[in-house]
């Protein structure tokens, strides 16, 4: 098996193995669509690099008929100075909740992180807790979320890091117009035992309309490590993306 296809069965396991199950036990299983989008543009960033680069992103959820939710997100960045690579940043999360609540929900989910130049071969994080939704409207939403697991990260040169990990965060969004909409997020994963080791990311960005199917997107993303595996390294390291959104 490669790498990579241990990879995607490893990230998307959480919302894979659910929907099987479910979908076994169900006689006459209806079949929901996916919906999400695809976006793809230009990324300016400051911190470690100060270059140019280029971006792709998805997001997709499936809400299945027995209350079962599907999530994966994904975020690739890549740059180059002076021919030379300057960025090399991959994020993917998947997430499988089950609403047993009116607002609360039981959740499992895998993030996965992988940052050259934050000397971060890969970080992954599957931990499972419960998420809180204070409201979820048209005109928008607010949640929070809380889980516990176990984290494994490789740096290099240096034996991978196996700990047990605290994960937590938050997400907000709001309708600004008919045609424009407001998203900010947060997530931090912690060292269970020691809180002062931790990765955090947060972003805020708006959304225009185009057409009913495509958007313009400005995105602020930072991303923020307590304890980088080198003294040289920064901490913060912050983009700017511009994309072309399709949703589908």
């Amino acid at each position: 098996m490669t790498h990579s296809l241990r990879l995607a069965l490893f990230v998307f396991a959480p919302i894979l193995l659910p929907a099987g199950l479910i979908a076994a036990q169900e006689k006459a299983p209806e079949r929901p669509t996916w919906v999400g989008s695809f976006g793809a543009g230009l990324a300016v960033t400051s911190g470690n690099t100060n270059t140019s680069n280029w971006n792709v992103s998805f997001k997709a959820k499936r809400e299945r008929p027995t209350g079962l939710i599907l999530n994966a997100d994904g975020l690739v960045i890549r740059g180059k100075k002076n021919g030379r690579p300057s960025l090399d940043n991959t994020v993917l999360n998947s997430r499988a909740e089950l609403r047993f609540a009116d607002k609360s929900y039981v959740f499992g989910q895998m993030a996965y992180l992988r940052d050259t130049f934050k000397s971060i071969e890969y970080f992954f994080a599957p931990t499972a807790g419960l998420s809180y939704r204070f409201y979820n409207t048209a005109d928008g939403s607010f949640s929070v979320n809380a889980s516990a697991g176990a984290s494994w990260e490789s740096n290099p040169g240096k034996p991978v890091k196996r700990k047990s990990a605290v994960a937590f965060g938050q997400r907000f969004t709001r309708a600004l117009s008919k045609t424009a909409t407001l998203t900010q997020g947060f997530a931090g994963n912690v060292v269970a035992n020691d809180v002062g080791d931790g990765l955090y990311s947060t972003s805020v960005g708006v959304a225009a309309s185009v057409t009913n199917r495509t958007q313009m997107k400005v995105e602020v993303l930072n991303t923020y490590r307590t304890t980088p595996p080198l003294a040289t390294i920064e901490r913060s390291d912050l983009s700017t993306l511009m994309s072309f959104v399709f949703k589908f």
